[in-house]
C-alpha cells in the first residue's frame, strides 16, 4: 500500500453508525505523511466519525483545504483545536477570510497560486477556476496519480488536463466531488465519454457534491472503474 484514503465526511455513509452531514473529508495516508483533506460541515459530526475511523489520530502534517466554502470548511476551528498540524494549505483567494479564521487559532496557512510540490509524493493543483477558486490533492504513487478534489467546479476534463501537462504521469484515480455534471447533462455524456476514450483506465470514486443520479450514470457506463466514495468507505492504492 503507497496511499489510504478514508473517507471522513459526507452526505452519505456507509454505515449507520456513521454521522451524516453535507461536505466532504478524507484521511489521506502515505508511507511518510498523513494528510487531512478539508473537515467538512459540522465539528460534531467530524468528531463523531474520525473517532470511529482514526480514534488514535493526533497530528496531521497537512491539513489541505480544497476551498473556502462552508460545506468544506465548517469544522476547521475544531481540527486546528485539536491536533498538532504541520502545515495548512490554502489556495491563495482574493477574499482573505479563510486565511484570518487559520490565522486567528496560531497557524500561518500556505498559500498555494501555482501547481506546488508540498512534499515528496504531495502536490498541489494550485488554485484553479475564476468563479470558485479551488486546489486538488494530488498523491504519486507507481499506479499513477490519485487526485482528490473537493468540487471540481472547473470540471474533470480541465483538472485532467491541467495536471498532464504539469505532472506528466498517467492518473490511476479521482475521488471527491463532480459538482460540473450537475449542472449540464450532456456532461455526463460528451465529455465524460472524451475523458473515458482519453483515459479508459481511470478510476472515478465519486462523493459529495456529486448528485445520486450522477453517482448512478458513471456506476452504469464504469462498471468496475466506479468506486461510490462515502463516510467509512477506505480505498488502498
Amino acid at each position: 500500500m503507497e496511499v489510504k484514503v478514508t473517507g471522513i465526511m459526507d452526505s452519505e455513509v456507509s454505515n449507520e453508525k456513521f454521522s451524516k452531514s453535507s461536505g466532504f473529508s478524507a484521511l489521506v495516508k502515505t508511507k511518510h505523511q498523513t494528510i487531512l483533506f478539508n473537515t467538512g460541515k459540522d465539528a460534531e459530526a467530524f468528531a463523531t466519525n474520525i473517532s470511529l475511523l482514526e480514534p488514535n489520530l493526533k497530528k496531521l502534517d497537512f491539513l489541505f483545504i480544497s476551498h473556502d466554502h462552508p460545506e468544506h470548511t465548517g469544522a476547521l476551528e475544531y481540527v486546528l483545536e485539536h491536533y498538532i498540524i504541520g502545515h495548512v494549505v490554502i489556495p491563495n483567494l482574493q477574499d482573505k477570510t479563510l486565511y484570518k479564521r487559520i490565522k486567528k487559532l496560531g497557524h500561518t496557512p500556505m498559500e498555494i497560486r501555482e501547481a506546488t510540490t508540498l512534499d515528496y509524493e504531495i502536490h498541489s493543483t494550485g488554485g484553479i477556476g475564476k468563479e470558485v477558486t479551488e486546489q486538488s490533492l494530488i498523491i504519486s504513487t507507481t499506479k499513477g496519480l490519485v487526485i482528490i478534489t473537493g468540487c471540481s467546479y472547473y470540471g474533470l476534463e480541465q483538472l485532467v488536463r491541467g495536471i498532464e501537462k504539469k505532472f506528466k504521469y498517467e492518473i490511476h484515480m479521482i475521488i471527491g466531488g463532480f459538482t460540473l455534471y450537475n449542472s449540464y447533462e450532456r456532461m455526463t455524456q460528451e465529455n465524460f465519454n472524451l475523458l473515458k476514450e482519453k483515459h479508459p483506465n481511470l478510476l472515478l470514486a465519486p462523493s459529495n457534491c456529486t448528485e445520486r443520479y450522477v453517482r448512478e450514470t458513471l456506476e452504469k457506463k464504469l462498471a468496475e472503474k466506479f468506486l461510490d466514495f462515502k463516510t467509512g468507505i477506505i480505498v488502498e492504492v
